[in-house]
């Protein structure tokens, strides 16, 4: 079951759960943070972990030729 926004980032099925951005917000709040702030920490945050997961996902088309593949986290493994 997918509860995630689902969108394509440069040609990569990408997913993202609701929970991510909960966390990303709760890292980001202190004691009188405006939501503005708050906002936009959230933005840059989800931002810079994407550009960062693209990285793998690039590398990982480098590598497999293009064959594709998927990576994600499971407490199970």
């Amino acid at each position: 079951m997918n509860r995630g926004l689902t969108v394509r980032v440069a040609g990569f099925p990408t997913t993202i759960q609701p929970m991510f951005f909960l966390v990303i917000a709760v890292i980001g709040w202190y004691p009188g943070v405006t939501p503005v702030r708050l906002g936009l920490w959230v933005v840059v945050a989800v931002g810079a972990v994407m550009w960062h997961e693209l990285g793998h996902a690039f590398r990982s088309e480098e590598r497999r030729g293009g064959e594709g593949g998927s990576s994600r986290w499971s407490p199970y493994h």
